[in-house]
């Protein structure tokens, strides 16, 4: 747990470094937010790494895990491999208590730092720029923030690996953007301007995305971004500490565990 009077420090660091506002820093503190693991020279802090413990299933198990939420250093200290040490500190406290870790590069350029450390690309996602049209099928739509945890785990199902959010997570992760149903199908979507963020779709029928083109259209969104789990993009990596996953294959695996 974060000392009391250590969180206002952490999350200085956190809104420094990932460069997010004051209210999201304060919610995603309330909210998760509580094991950081932290390199210091004397009494301050030089490099530092948010964990977050979940549970993921792969190949039909469930497995314990630590999502590696953020990790970052203070830019004076650069260079000086307190990154490697942060990493190390975080590994030997969970020992074998967990079976991989998790994290999700900031950029491309990141992969293949975090390979020197033992990790490997493992998800996948596959982003389609999609132009919002005036359809002529008949449909219903209405937010459903109730149904999302349903459809949820319910999507999940289809995936032999899959990273597990919480009800909790998923409320959390509704305060950044709107349910919508369709019929059985459901879109998640977050507002940038003049685009539509769609982080998750479970669609059941195409005929249903156009639907929700249309509704688009008529909301005055020029563009869609259409995030799709698919081996396309590297999106996430792991690094296995249980001998039963050191063989196991994460790219036909679902996660969209941002909080982000």
């Amino acid at each position: 747990m974060i000392a009391k009077q250590d969180k206002p420090i952490y999350k200085r660091l956190f809104q420094e470094i990932f460069s997010e506002s004051p209210s999201f820093c304060d919610r995603i503190f309330n909210h998760r937010l509580d094991t950081v693991f932290d390199i210091r020279e004397g009494d301050r802090i030089q490099s530092f790494l948010y964990a977050i413990p979940f549970f993921a299933k792969v190949e039909g198990e469930v497995f314990r895990a630590v999502y590696v939420y953020g990790v970052g250093t203070v830019k004076e200290a650069r260079g000086k491999g307190y990154m490697k040490e942060v990493f190390k500190k975080m590994e030997a406290f969970y020992g074998d208590s967990i079976d991989f870790y998790y994290l999700v590069p900031a950029s491309e350029s990141l992969f293949s730092l975090y390979e020197t450390i033992g990790y490997k690309t493992g998800f996948y996602l596959k982003k389609e720029l999609l132009f919002p049209k005036k359809c002529e099928l008949p449909y219903e739509i209405s937010p459903a923030p109730d149904a999302f945890h349903s459809d949820y785990l319910r999507y999940l199902d289809r995936f032999p690996t899959a990273v597990y959010r919480s009800q909790a997570d998923n409320d959390f992760y509704l305060g950044e953007g709107t349910y919508y149903k369709i019929r059985q199908s459901g879109f998640f979507i977050e507002k940038d301007k003049d685009t539509a963020m769609i982080r998750e779709a479970f669609i059941e029928d195409e005929k249903d995305l156009e639907c929700f083109l249309d509704f688009l259209y008529q909301k005055g969104f020029s563009k869609a971004i259409l995030t799709l789990p698919e081996k396309k993009t590297p999106y996430a990596m792991v690094k296995t500490v249980s001998p039963r996953l050191q063989s196991v294959d994460f790219s036909e695996g679902y996660t969209n565990l941002n909080f982000d």
